[in-house]
């Protein structure tokens, strides 16, 4: 190729750049709902090694340290499972365990419908398709309004105030309460 050749391609790309957008682009709405729901689930995220310091008594730091070496969410909640296992299924650790880190999974979940998804617009609602490029999950394709955002936003709302009753007033919920009071201790 020509030295020419390479400037025409870099004017294409600046061009091409200029005027790419996605659908979020021109629904500021659309893009704030999902922006919300992103930045919801990193402040659920960061409960993770408090969890583990709960369940195991190791120090903030330790915590974070060994979470931090997992990268994938689901990898740091099958660290928190292991820790509550052994301790078998009728313990307070487990049944308190299996309640938070069921909390983290609806929340995971809440969070790759909105991450790895990728958008159109109707002009009336948002049109959402799932794992599009995760050939190993199904895609789903769905329209939604912005009033329809609020069932996932409502629910990671409800998955942060558990987490922070629990780990910073040391309150669990009225459903873990009466799980743990049939348990034979």
């Amino acid at each position: 190729m020509k030295a020419s050749d390479f400037s025409e391609n870099e004017a294409v790309l600046i061009r091409e750049t200029k005027a790419y957008n996605v659908a979020l682009d021109g629904e500021p709405v659309y893009a704030a709902l999902v922006g919300s729901i992103i930045s919801m689930f990193a402040l659920i995220e960061d409960y993770v090694p408090k969890l583990l310091t709960l369940l195991t008594g190791l120090s903030d730091q330790d915590s974070r340290a060994i979470v931090g070496t997992f990268r994938s969410f689901s990898n740091r909640l099958d660290l928190l499972k292991a820790i509550y296992k052994p301790r078998g299924d009728r313990s307070v650790d487990a049944t308190v365990g299996q309640h938070y880190v069921g909390l983290l999974t609806d929340a995971n979940r809440i969070r790759n419908k909105y991450a790895h998804a990728t958008y159109g617009t109707t002009g009336k609602s948002i049109r959402i398709k799932t794992f599009s490029s995760d050939y190993a999950r199904d895609t789903e394709i769905f329209d939604q309004k912005a009033d329809d955002f609020e069932n996932d936003i409502k629910r990671l709302r409800r998955i942060t105030a558990e987490l922070h009753g629990l780990i910073y007033r040391d309150e669990i919920p009225l459903q873990l309460h009466k799980q743990l009071q049939k348990l034979d201790l």
